[in-house]
């Protein structure tokens, strides 16, 4: 997706000087973890020898208090270094591979894409029951106002959670003149209803809209196209538009959903991961940053690939 060189260049002059600060955090979550384990440890001896009168909790009960008092600090400390350590990684990390795909672009850690935009556009309808995400960027890419970030719905059916979506979701102002409705959905996640109790209980609302057929075989084998706005529809759609997003699609190698309504188009790429987030205990880990780097690398790729300035 990028080039090694590129990444390589950017982990040595960006990557590199952040990580002792980084380090140091783990290192002091590491000894507060050992303190909690110690504490542990003795307060589960102390509970033993005490209901084996090894110990008299009259005379020894301090063993006792005193370790559980130390278990809940180093719990409480780990807690406050994890927070810590999150916020350094998005500042040294997260931010610097933003500035360098989105020079000039806003970077909001813990804010995310509105429920508004996500029910505008229509991409994914089942109603859900948990709404979260991420790593808001806003900014402007060759002149496209955009706003994307990582988001979450899930849904309490039956006796499990099900994931309705997890991944990056776009939100990019175009020409307000293209004010129809029209979405490009896989074929096997079309969003239509299958029944009336679809309709009336598990799909939110969305306009009427009708089939629309492109004449391209080889794109309609992925997609399905429908709209209220059919000259719109076909406007948008231009050949080399439905190109480039079968070419989008193809080199993400992700599941990848589409719609321009009121004046804005939504791009919406299933990961069902968490995207942005440490999960490898060393934060240089350069295979784990290079997941970061080509993930934001994502934002300018949809933008550009999908030529979006020619629609404002």
């Amino acid at each position: 997706m990028n080039d090694a060189s590129d990444f390589d260049n950017f982990y040595t002059t960006h990557i590199e000087p952040s990580l002792p600060q980084l380090r140091a955090d783990c290192k002091q979550m590491d000894n507060w973890g050992y303190a909690a384990v110690c504490a542990g440890f003795v307060c589960a001896a102390s509970l033993v020898g005490y209901a084996r009168d090894y110990l008299s909790f009259r005379r020894d009960g301090w063993v006792f208090w005193i370790s559980l008092a130390l278990l809940l600090y180093a719990v409480f400390k780990i807690g406050k270094k994890r927070d810590r350590f999150t916020d350094d990684l998005k500042e040294a990390i997260i931010r610097e591979i933003i500035k360098y795909f989105c020079p000039g672009a806003k970077y909001k850690p813990d804010e995310y894409i509105t429920e508004a935009e996500y029910k505008a556009s229509s991409l994914f309808r089942y109603r859900y029951d948990h709404f979260f995400g991420d790593d808001l960027v806003e900014g402007s890419i060759d002149n496209v106002s955009f706003r994307c970030s990582e988001l979450h719905t899930q849904a309490d059916w039956g006796a499990g959670l099900a994931n309705i979506f997890g991944g990056l979701f776009f939100s990019v102002k175009i020409n307000p003149r293209f004010n129809g409705c029209t979405y490009v959905w896989d074929w096997d996640r079309v969003q239509l209803p299958t029944s009336m109790m679809d309709e009336e209980y598990r799909l939110m609302p969305m306009p009427g809209i009708a089939d629309i057929k492109t004449g391209d075989s080889e794109f309609e084998n992925y997609y399905r196209v429908c709209s209220n706005a059919p000259t719109q529809a076909q406007e948008i759609l231009s050949e080399k538009m439905m190109d480039n997003m079968l070419r989008l699609a193809k080199g993400i190698g992700r599941h990848i959903a589409f719609s321009f309504v009121a004046g804005r188009c939504y791009v919406a790429i299933t990961f069902n991961r968490e995207l942005l987030e440490q999960t490898d205990y060393d934060p240089g880990d350069k295979t784990e940053i290079k997941i970061y780097f080509d993930t934001v690398s994502l934002i300018p790729i949809v933008i550009r690939r999908l030529e979006l300035a020619k629609l404002i």
